[in-house]
Formats: structure tokens, C-alpha cells, sequence
């Protein structure tokens, strides 16, 4: 078992633990009595013709009663790569188009010389 499978394992035993460490605003919304983890989101890369498959992706309800869910996609990457930020984008616009429910996006660099809490932008341009 690789490393990529075990973090996939820890997060759905742990998420609540994960997102209280890290994200504790999001945490504190969120009922965790009605998660639902999402499993095998296989998406089609148009462009290219592939698949790819998203590592974690678990549906979330907020305390507050309103009908809107969180969708937390958490992707783990060993090493970060120009081309990542681009990838995240496509797995967020289709998530979101798929489910219609906010993303909330969250990468897990294991390697590389990323350290801490960083946050990332993807940006287009047109020229």
C-alpha cells in the first residue's frame, strides 16, 4: 500500500480532525453525523480523452439547517507540479457542475518544498 492510499484511508477516518487542525471555521459548520464520502469520482479529461479519479471527496451538511452542502475535495500530491494548479480547476469546475454545490478544494503536498499552510490561485489570461 502506498503512501497516496494510506493519507486517502487517515482522511476518511480523520476528516473532522483534519479540517479542526486546518481549517477550523470550516469545521465548526459542519454536522458530521451526515457525511457522505463520494466514492470512485471519475472524471473525463475532454481535452485528452483519459480519466482521472479525484482521492478524497466527501458531501457534508452545516449545522445551521440551511439546504446547501459542502463538498470538501481533497487532493494528495506528492511533489507540487506547474500543471497542478490547472488539474485542481478542472476537478473543482467539474465537481461543481456535477453536483451543484459549493467546492471546497484542499491539496496535500507529501514531498517537496512546500512546508506549512500555503494557499494557491489559479489564474487564466486572455491576451
Amino acid at each position: 500500500m502506498g503512501h497516496d492510499q494510506r493519507f486517502k484511508e487517515f482522511l476518511q477516518t480523520f476528516l473532522r480532525e483534519f479540517l479542526k487542525l486546518f481549517f477550523p471555521d470550516v469545521e465548526r459548520r459542519i454536522d458530521f453525523r451526515n457525511i457522505e464520502f463520494l466514492d470512485k469520482e471519475v472524471f473525463t479529461n475532454l481535452a485528452e480523452g483519459s480519466s482521472r479519479r479525484a482521492d478524497v471527496v466527501a458531501k457534508l451538511t452545516p449545522h445551521d439547517g440551511q439546504p446547501e452542502l459542502l463538498l470538501v475535495h481533497i487532493e494528495i500530491q506528492d511533489t507540487p507540479r506547474k500543471e497542478f494548479r490547472e488539474r485542481m480547476f478542472e476537478y473543482y469546475t467539474l465537481l461543481r457542475s456535477r453536483h451543484k454545490i459549493p467546492v471546497f478544494p484542499v491539496v496535500i503536498y507529501v514531498h517537496g518544498r512546500k512546508k506549512g499552510l500555503t494557499s494557491e490561485e489559479y489564474h487564466e489570461q486572455l491576451y
